[in-house]
Formats: C-alpha cells, sequence, structure tokens
C-alpha cells in the first residue's frame, strides 16, 4: 500500500507540468489514470518529462554561467578599460566645489548627478586619474585591444 501511495504522489507532483501543456479532457484522463495502481508508463512518462525540464533548465543556467565568465578573460578586461578611459576622459577637473550641511556637492547641478564613478575619479585629482588612464592604454595594447 505504501508503493501505491508514493507512486501516486509521485505522479501528481510530476504530472503538474504535463498538465499544464494539455487539454482539459487530457488532463482529465491523466488524473484519473494517476490514481490507478499499475500505471507506470504515465509515472514514467512524467519523470522523463520532468528530467527533460530539468535538463534543459540546467544548460540555459550553464550557457549563462560561462557568458557571464568566459575562458579567456581578455575580453571582459578589455571592456571594462574601455568603460574607464571613456569615462575618465569625461572628468572636468576644474569644476568648482561648495560644502553644503557638511558635504562637499558640486555647484554645477549636472555634474552632481554624475555616476559615483565619476565622482570617484573626480576625486582622485587629474594625476591620479592620468596615471590610471595611461597604465589602462599600455594594458590594452598588451592584450592587442
Amino acid at each position: 500500500m505504501k508503493l501505491m501511495v508514493s507512486a501516486v504522489a509521485i505522479a501528481a507532483m510530476v504530472a503538474a507540468p504535463v498538465a499544464a501543456q494539455t487539454s482539459g479532457a487530457d488532463r482529465r484522463k491523466q488524473m484519473a489514470g494517476a490514481g490507478k495502481a499499475g500505471n507506470p508508463a504515465l509515472v514514467d512518462a512524467a519523470l522523463k518529462q520532468n528530467a527533460q525540464a530539468q535538463a534543459k533548465e540546467l544548460a540555459q543556467q550553464v550557457a549563462q554561467w560561462e557568458n557571464d565568465h568566459p575562458a579567456d578573460p581578455k575580453a571582459p578586461v578589455a571592456k571594462r578599460l574601455r568603460e574607464f578611459l571613456t569615462l575618465s576622459a569625461t572628468v572636468d577637473y576644474s569644476a568648482a566645489s561648495t560644502k553644503t550641511h557638511g558635504r562637499m556637492v558640486s555647484v554645477n547641478a549636472d555634474y552632481e548627478r554624475q555616476d559615483p564613478h565619476w565622482k570617484y575619479l573626480f576625486r582622485a585629482g587629474k594625476p591620479a586619474v592620468d596615471a590610471a588612464r595611461s597604465l589602462a592604454q599600455d594594458w590594452l595594447k598588451a592584450l592587442g585591444s
């Protein structure tokens, strides 16, 4: 009796995704067949479909991970270096700042709305950023980009 209850429970759990893809009449037949002892074909079919769905989902997750973490890191490193060079070229180091409520803020409202990375570059100052830009350009050359 325990085995029959387990088979029915498994069939009900696994048949749910199958039921979502079938018509109402087919679902009624499947549910009626799930309660019968000795219907291993339904259980096997549901288990196979569930395994296929899990394999497909795993393949998608692996593909996404491989896209996010390529085997050759040169391309993402080069991309980040180019992003840094692009952003650091837009920093106006002569922009005026004032202290407001204990915080330094830019007088120019457009600069105040800039990305936090832009503000970090501004605060670091032109000599430090110029040195970093030179290093980034050399690194890009070494990467062949």
